[in-house]
């Protein structure tokens, strides 16, 4: 057999991919979604390796370029989205060959850290071979669906990009690593997904200002219907109080019968879903980081500098 070929994605690899993606998946993907979630933003274009065997896409992992908050500033960072090698060529070296050439062309691109949402499958190779560092198993916040509370008036939709640049500059923690929820990425995330199903909303002051936005989805599960509650941004209680009865109304009408959040243990919003009545009780993904840099080792390392919520991962 001859040896396979490592090189960065070109446009004309989207086929190859779609199939390595049924081959993988057992499941077809279509190429609005393709372009979505391998290509990532036109500004930002996703750090995508291959594994050709001849002309034929037998491997893919692809890192989404993000813009992360961290305690030494704004850095360019990539979550690493689903490495695929398809059955026939599965085995430790090629794994570990895509890994190391993509994190690679990472750094040399910029980026100061990497973050993912491992398989059980890869997160024990990623840890002990290739210095990934272990920022904590999440457990989703879990729980039945709460009474919606009496608040004000939210409006459908996201805002206006540039109104969200300037309310992330209000609210965003300090001192933390948190995803920044910037108007170009927002609009990527909730408005550009081919058929999402995301619901999204905003809450405004009496003179029109922002106070806050969310963004939510529900799927059927196996013996009930899930509401994901993806992001929630806010800068006041009431603001808060407001979105979530807009979220758990929705969910209500959609007959929902467990909600889910994400939140890191030292986040606030932890104690949040807590008052709700969620637990974290619910499915277990693995969380993970790697330093790109000497300075991005000092907080990447760090579970507590963390503040993660469901919108920070590309699968819900």
């Amino acid at each position: 057999m001859a040896p396979l070929s490592l090189r960065p994605a070109r446009p004309e690899d989207g086929a190859g991919v779609s199939a390595l993606f049924t081959a993988v998946h057992k499941r077809p993907l279509p190429e609005p979604l393709r372009r979505w979630r391998y290509d990532g933003k036109a500004d930002a274009p996703s750090i995508n390796t291959v594994a050709l065997d001849g002309d034929r896409v037998v491997a893919h992992l692809g890192a989404l370029r993000v813009e992360l908050e961290t305690p030494a500033g704004r850095r360019a960072a990539g979550l690493w989205a689903d490495l695929m090698v398809h059955p026939e060529h599965r085995g430790l070296p090629l794994f570990l060959d895509m890994a190391e050439a993509n994190m690679a062309a990472c750094a040399q691109a910029g980026l100061s850290l990497l973050y993912a949402f491992p398989n059980d499958n890869s997160w024990p190779l990623l840890k002990r071979l290739l210095d990934w560092t272990d920022l904590g198993d999440l457990h989703a916040f879990e729980g039945g669906l709460p009474e919606p509370q009496s608040g004000g008036r939210a409006l459908d939709g996201l805002p206006e990009a540039a109104e969200l640049d300037a309310f992330w500059e209000r609210v965003r923690a300090p001192g933390v690593v948190t995803l920044r929820r910037s108007g170009a990425w927002a609009r990527w995330r909730y408005l550009d997904r081919p058929d999402s199903g995301y619901r999204s909303w905003q809450v405004r002051g009496t003179a029109g200002n922002l106070r806050g936005w969310a963004a939510a989805k529900t799927f059927a599960a196996k013996d009930s219907v899930i509401g994901d509650v993806l992001d929630l941004w806010t800068e006041d209680g009431e603001a808060e109080e407001t979105l979530l009865s807009a979220v758990l109304a929705w969910f209500a009408e959609r007959d929902v019968t467990t909600m889910s959040a994400w939140a890191a243990p030292g986040d606030q919003q932890a104690s949040l879903w807590s008052s709700l009545a969620l637990d974290p009780v619910g499915p277990v993904t693995h969380f993970g980081a790697r330093a790109l840099t000497p300075e991005a080792a000092a907080f990447a390392s760090d579970p507590s500098l963390w503040r993660i919520a469901k919108g920070d991962s590309d699968v819900f």
